[in-house]
């Protein structure tokens, strides 16, 4: 089955001359960009970036590649019959069912199967190259997120989803690294690392700061002058009586101690944030009693 020639170059957005780290960086941002997980994704251009960097990471495929590429896009313009594209394909295609039985084997026999396979390696003129990091958002419930617990991540390169750790207190921005998890090395190599990019949802009722909850609450002016009680709730889903003073300003904090996010080393404290609502409109009646109110108190309005 005859293949047409693709300017993997061009797929991956690179010069034909760039160097690896160029064009493994191009690849982890394409990758990033296209993956099916994601917003805007695109399985077929992910396949097509995955298997020109396939190509062209491998030195022995590369330099295969090139040849063709310099006929085919050269000053001479030489056109490359199929049978050539089939030749490469066909070489391409034999190279990677020896890597996944090497690391069959590998798997099935330990350390000194991967041993005979490096010097197996050597005996072709190349090297073994480890597999390529694969970077994933991992979108999470707050809660989850303080509290800690595990979650079912579907990863498309492996067909299958992983269970993940959340650790305690993780935070908006940061990285789970999945050892072994990216995508497969070449000739025995190790494979990459999968990173979780972790991006929180908002929770409707708790914020963070550092290890403690900011749970911002917003009062009448009645309830701030002339004192309250009020229940709020707690990480564990219970509930916890908070009094409030007569005279309590808005913008005060109330900070209940160890009622935060439960690390290891301590817990932090819950704190309510103490706002005001105003009324927008007020009936006649009501403006007159706020006027005597100011009057006698010498408050200007």
């Amino acid at each position: 089955m005859n293949r047409p020639f693709k300017n993997y170059y061009e797929v991956l957005k690179i010069a034909p001359d760039a160097a690896v780290p160029e064009l493994k960086q191009s690849y982890r941002t394409l990758a990033k960009q296209y993956h099916p997980d994601v917003s805007g994704g695109d399985a077929a251009r992910f396949r097509e970036i995955t298997e020109a960097y396939e190509v062209l990471i491998d030195p022995e495929n590369r330099e295969r590649y090139d040849r063709m590429f310099n006929r085919y896009h050269g000053e001479q313009k030489t056109d490359i019959r199929d049978e050539t594209i089939d030749r490469f394909w066909e070489a391409v295609r034999r190279q990677r069912t020896a890597w996944q039985e090497a690391r069959t084997a590998s798997a099935a026999q330990g350390d000194g199967s991967r041993t005979r396979q490096s010097g197996h390696t050597s005996q072709q003129g190349t090297r073994p190259q480890p597999g390529s990091d694969v970077v994933q958002e991992l979108k999470l419930p707050f809660l989850l997120a303080v509290r800690g617990g595990a979650v079912r991540v579907k990863v498309s390169h492996l067909q299958k989803r992983l269970e993940v750790k959340v650790p305690v207190g993780i935070q908006n921005g940061s990285r789970l690294v999945l050892n072994g998890k990216g995508l497969p090395g070449q000739r025995g190599a190790s494979s990459g690392n999968l990173i979780l990019q972790i991006l929180l949802e908002p929770d409707p009722y708790f914020q963070r700061e550092g290890k403690d909850l900011l749970v911002p609450l917003t009062l009448n002016l009645p309830q701030l002058m002339l004192g309250s009680k009020l229940q709020v709730r707690l990480l564990n889903g219970d509930k916890a009586e908070i009094v409030l003073p007569p005279g309590t300003q808005p913008g005060g904090r109330i900070r209940l101690e160890g009622r935060g996010i439960p690390f290891k080393e301590g817990t932090g404290d819950l704190v309510v944030e103490i706002n005001l609502l105003l009324p927008p409109l007020l009936t006649p009646r009501q403006r007159k009693i706020i006027e005597n109110f100011a009057k006698e108190t010498g408050l200007p309005y």
